[in-house]
């Protein structure tokens, strides 16, 4: 896997639909600044829409070896938002608190090899 960038031009549903050819067992949840789920037709807003405070254009590149932790203080430092990383559980989706510390690269190994292994089971 190889980085990427994210800019503040992209909307929640450009940046979702990237985000998932990169991590297909990993889900992105983009909090507006009321601190809710970027939802409805604020998903189709781009990012320096949605923070008026932006401003300027701002980019963040994203390493798949960087910790979840790394990730979703950087993008909250970037674009002023709130975001929260997701693995892919079954038919469900879990949220990683307790696994920060893994890599961007290791959630979505996990989360392949679970949905793989639940997928078996069934």
């Amino acid at each position: 896997m190889k980085p990427f960038v994210i800019t503040s031009l992209l909307s929640c549903r450009q940046l979702n639909q990237h985000w998932q050819r990169q991590f297909p067992f990993l889900k992105l949840l983009v909090y507006s600044l009321s601190d809710r789920p970027v939802a409805g037709n604020e998903i189709e807003r781009p990012l320096n829409e949605l923070n008026s405070h932006l401003g300027a254009l701002r980019w963040l590149r994203v390493d798949p070896g960087m910790s979840v932790n790394a990730f979703e203080i950087a993008f909250h430092y970037t674009f002023g938002m709130r975001v929260e990383v997701l693995r892919k559980l079954g038919y469900t989706w879990d949220d990683t608190e307790y696994t920060k510390s893994w890599t961007l690269q290791e959630q979505n190994r996990k989360g392949a090899a679970i949905s793989t292994n639940y997928a078996l089971h069934i």
